[in-house]
C-alpha cells in the first residue's frame, strides 16, 4: 500500500485499518451453517443452535422471517454468532423484475420443467442450459439499496451480529435484459476501451454486481458499523465464476462442493477451494470462505454425499489453508448420522 500524504488520505488509511481490526476480531476460523429444513418452532431453533455448536460451528445464518428473536437469543446464549440471511434482489412490490432473453423463456426453471440435471443456480451441466426457478429483481433497480438498509436496521435491532447476502446475481446466470440494463449496456459498449462487444457485455454485468455489493456494504456499515458482512455467491455468474474475488465484503463464500449430482470431481473441488481461499481479493481485508453443500433426505436424498466424500471435500478446504468455511444444510446434516460425523470431523480440521 502506498503511503498516503493528505489528511483525507490519512482518514482513508485509518478507516481501512479499523476495518481490518474489526475483521481480525472475528472468531478465526469462522464456521457458518444455515438451515431451511428444521422444525419452525422455538424448540426446533433451540435444538438446531445447540446441535450446530456441538458439531463445531460458531456461526448461524438464518433466512426465515419467523423466530428471529429465538434464534438470536439462543445463539448469544451459546456463544455463537448469528447472521441474518438476506436476499437483496428478492421480489418485492414495485421493483423492476429481471428480464431474460426470449429463447431462455423456454429453458428449465423459467416456468417449471425442472429436470434431474437441474442445478438450482449452480453451474449448469454441459449441454443442459437452464435459468433459475425464481424471479429476481434487477441489480440496477434504484430501490434495492434503500430496501436493504431497512432490513439491516431491523437485523441490528433484533441483535444479529451481521448479515449474509444470497441470491445476488442473474436469473439466467449472465445478464438482465430489461430496458434499463440494455440502455446502460449500450452506452458502455460505445467505449472502445471496454473491449470486444462480448467481453464488454460480460464486464458490464459483472460490474453491476460488484458495484451493488459495494453500495450494500457501505449502507450496512453506516446502519450497523459493527456488523460483519458476508455473502454466498449464488446464483453462479457464468462469465466469471470467481467474481467473488472482487466483492466488498468481510467474508466471500464461493461454492467449492455443490449440492447436486453429479458431484464435482475432487480435482475441481480442490481447485475452487484454492482459488476461493488464496484469491487474490480486490479488497485485501476480505476473507475467502469455501462453501460445501450437502443434502441427505426427502426429495433431495438422491443427491446425498457419503461421509467419505464429505471428508474429502473438507480435506481440500483444509489443504487450501481456509480461515473460514460455510456448510449447508443443517437439517439434512442432522438427519444422517454418517454425514453428521463427517461434518464434525471436517470442521475440527479447519483451525
Amino acid at each position: 500500500m502506498k503511503i498516503l500524504r493528505t489528511v483525507s488520505g490519512l482518514a482513508v488509511l485509518v478507516g481501512i485499518c479499523a476495518l481490518r481490526v474489526a475483521v481480525a476480531a472475528e472468531p478465526v476460523p469462522l464456521k457458518v451453517t444455515a438451515s431451511w429444513n428444521i422444525p419452525m418452532t422455538e424448540e426446533g431453533v433451540r435444538a438446531a443452535v445447540a446441535g450446530a455448536k456441538e458439531l463445531g460451528f460458531n456461526g448461524y445464518a438464518w433466512s426465515s422471517q419467523r423466530l428471529d428473536e429465538a434464534l438470536v437469543s439462543q445463539c448469544r446464549a451459546s456463544g455463537m454468532r448469528c447472521f441474518k440471511l438476506l436476499s437483496p434482489l428478492a421480489k418485492r412490490p414495485g421493483a423492476r423484475v429481471q428480464v431474460v432473453e426470449e429463447a431462455e423463456r423456454r429453458l428449465p426453471g423459467f416456468a417449471g420443467g425442472l429436470t434431474s440435471e437441474y442445478q438450482y443456480g449452480g453451474e449448469p451441466l454441459p449441454g443442459h442450459p437452464e435459468v433459475l426457478n425464481l424471479e429476481l429483481m434487477c441489480p440496477l433497480d434504484e430501490g434495492v439499496v434503500p430496501h436493504v438498509a431497512s432490513e439491516v436496521a431491523r437485523a441490528k435491532r433484533l441483535g444479529y451480529h451481521g448479515v449474509c447476502w444470497d441470491f445476488v446475481g442473474y436469473r439466467n446466470y449472465h445478464s438482465c435484459e430489461c430496458e434499463t440494463c440494455r440502455a446502460a449496456l449500450k452506452a458502455f459498449l460505445r467505449n472502445p476501451s471496454n473491449g470486444s462487444p462480448r467481453a464488454a457485455k460480460a464486464a458490464f454485468y459483472e460490474k453491476a454486481l460488484v458495484d451493488l455489493y459495494e453500495r450494500l456494504y457501505d449502507v450496512t456499515r453506516k446502519a450497523a458499523p459493527q456488523f460483519t458482512v458476508m455473502t454466498h455467491c449464488h446464483p453462479v455468474f457464468l462469465p466469471n465464476v470467481f467474481h467473488g474475488l472482487k466483492l466488498k465484503v468481510d467474508y466471500s463464500a464461493s461454492t467449492v462442493g455443490w449440492f447436486f449430482q453429479p458431484h464435482w470431481s475432487l480435482e475441481k473441488v480442490s481447485d475452487y477451494a484454492r482459488r476461493t481461499v488464496r484469491g487474490p481479493y480486490r479488497f485485501q481485508s476480505a476473507i475467502g470462505m469455501p462453501m460445501i453443500g450437502c443434502y441427505s433426505s426427502g426429495a433431495m436424498a438422491q443427491h446425498r454425499k457419503s461421509g467419505k466424500r464429505l471428508r474429502a471435500e473438507f480435506h481440500a478446504v483444509r489443504e487450501a489453508g481456509a480461515r473460514a468455511v460455510m456448510v449447508c444444510e443443517l437439517g439434512d446434516i442432522f438427519s444422517d448420522p454418517e454425514i453428521r460425523e463427517a461434518v464434525r470431523a471436517g470442521l475440527a480440521e479447519i483451525r
